[in-house]
């Protein structure tokens, strides 16, 4: 299969965690049914000005489902970072 791509728009303060590298998961519902081996963008967004210009573009390594997560909820294990500040 071929890899999915989707963007994504969190709030800074948890965008920031994924931008320092403090952050290398991502806890979501699985609603666009991602898989391993998908390309996810952030794109910082804010509540007042929209987004911010700062995005971030990950790679799913592993997803993990049940073990006490709510029904369609996955944590989705993320590398090779690539960041684009500003413009």
């Amino acid at each position: 299969m071929k890899p999915g791509f989707h963007e994504l728009k969190p709030w800074p303060e948890f965008f920031n965690d994924v931008w320092s590298g403090d952050k290398t998961f991502e806890l979501r519902i699985d609603d666009k049914g991602f898989r391993a081996g998908d390309l996810l963008k952030f794109r910082e967004w804010s509540k007042v000005g929209g987004y911010t210009g700062r995005e971030i573009t990950a790679t799913v390594t592993f997803i993990t489902s049940g073990l006490g997560l709510e029904k369609d909820w996955i944590i989705m294990s993320l590398s090779h970072f690539f960041l684009k500040p500003k413009d």
